[in-house]
């Protein structure tokens, strides 16, 4: 038996990953004949559920209470910890040694490090998500979150019986780089995605004189969503183009700063609120373009949810160069455009929007996209995962 415990996400986040996680790890046949379940809030139970509704491995869902996850990790450290005890008892009471948690933040982390020093016979992996982002931040200096910064939380107190999972060999080549300590600890995995075919459009950008062009997730400015209104303004004044140019932001903008750079050059789908999942994709599906303008030296630690989303749909990219799209763009070959700078990413979408701009390049974007996206399958996935589930859980 197999125990897959969520203990922060709560609702629809993360529910497209977890559920791909899950496939993946009976695409890897490793538990074909075990009960595997799975222990999260119940909302997000019951999402996870949707997406895995045509799984034919019977999945037993059990509620949990978490921790609220807007409390700070000294609030929550308490509450994490008793419900690990709790957790790690019942698999002690059934003989289960085997628990994967599909996300971790500081508290829980620790809290996982000091129970699994009184128990050599429990195994853990944890798959860690954005938070990996914060080690390269200064810790904050409040001394009730002082002690939790996530950096000292995974770099201290390792052991045999606790293994990571990052979402990217170039997050594990950063993460070790880092620190070297944790590489006997870190193994990695592309993002899993459960791909459908719905999700292939037939659409080729010279069959209309529009050219829609989008950012995809929640507008903020350490994303570069100001550049991306900045361009749709110097773009919708030059007259020269040939096509029409139209300028979404697929999502909403919650930072407060960023709307004073909000430009009516932009539809924003969600204004200044979360949009439904249904709403997300009818937008999505609208766009010849994803564009992102993360700064250089972001996404080195954690993988775009908004990339996924793009080559989901074969929609091609249009990027500023940081470790994350170099990486995939290596691997997938030509997915689209990288750029040095913003002048770059201008003078792309000007090409982009010519009268003799050619459809075979964005045909064959679209259809390396398609392609190459195999990687992110859960058949994939589940092949890589394999080989760490035998590296840590052996032949039990």
């Amino acid at each position: 038996m197999l125990v897959l415990c969520e203990l922060q996400c709560v609702f629809f986040e993360h529910v497209e990953f977890n559920a791909a996680f899950i496939e993946s790890i009976i695409k890897s046949k490793k538990y074909e004949n075990e009960k595997i379940i799975f222990l999260a809030e119940e909302k997000h139970l019951l999402n996870v559920k949707k997406k895995l509704s045509n799984t034919k491995h019977k999945i037993y869902f059990e509620k949990i209470n978490v921790a609220n996850r807007n409390w700070l990790n000294y609030r929550r450290l308490v509450t994490d910890f008793f419900l690990i005890k709790k957790i790690i008892g019942f698999c002690k009471e059934t003989e289960v040694k085997k628990i994967i948690f599909t996300s971790v933040n500081s508290s829980i982390l620790i809290s996982l490090k000091i129970l699994l020093s009184f128990d050599n016979n429990t195994r853990c992996l944890a798959i860690i998500h954005g938070v990996l982002e914060s080690i390269e931040k200064r810790p904050s200096l409040r001394p009730w979150e002082f002690f939790f910064w996530f950096k000292w939380a995974i770099k201290y107190f390792n052991r045999s019986n606790l293994q990571y999972i990052v979402l990217g060999e170039f997050i594990k080549k950063t993460l070790t780089k880092i620190s070297p300590e944790l590489a006997l600890y870190v193994h990695a995995i592309d993002h899993p995605y459960i791909f459908k075919s719905e999700y292939i459009r037939d659409k080729q950008v010279n069959k209309s004189n529009t050219v829609c062009f989008g950012a995809i997730g929640v507008g903020s400015l350490q994303k570069g969503t100001n550049s991306f209104f900045k361009l749709a303004e110097e773009l919708s004044f030059d007259k020269r183009n040939n096509k029409e140019a139209k300028f979404f932001l697929v999502g909403c903008i919650i930072d407060s700063v960023l709307k004073k750079y909000k430009t009516n050059k932009v539809y924003c789908c969600g204004n200044n609120k979360e949009i439904d999942r249904e709403t997300f994709e009818k937008y999505l599906v609208k766009l010849d373009y994803a564009m992102f303008f993360y700064p250089p030296d972001s996404y080195k630690l954690t993988a775009s949810g908004a990339f996924m989303d793009a080559i989901t749909w074969g929609i091609p990219i249009i990027a500023l160069k940081n470790p994350f799209f170099e990486y995939y763009f290596s691997k997938m070959g030509n997915i689209g455009y990288l750029c040095n700078d913003f002048a770059e990413i201008k003078k792309v979408v000007k090409k982009i929007l010519e009268k003799d701009f050619s459809q075979k390049e964005y045909l064959l974007q679209r259809q390396n996209i398609l392609t190459q996206r195999e990687i992110f399958s859960v058949n994939t996935v589940g092949n890589r995962l394999r080989q760490v589930l035998d590296n840590n859980f052996g032949g039990e």
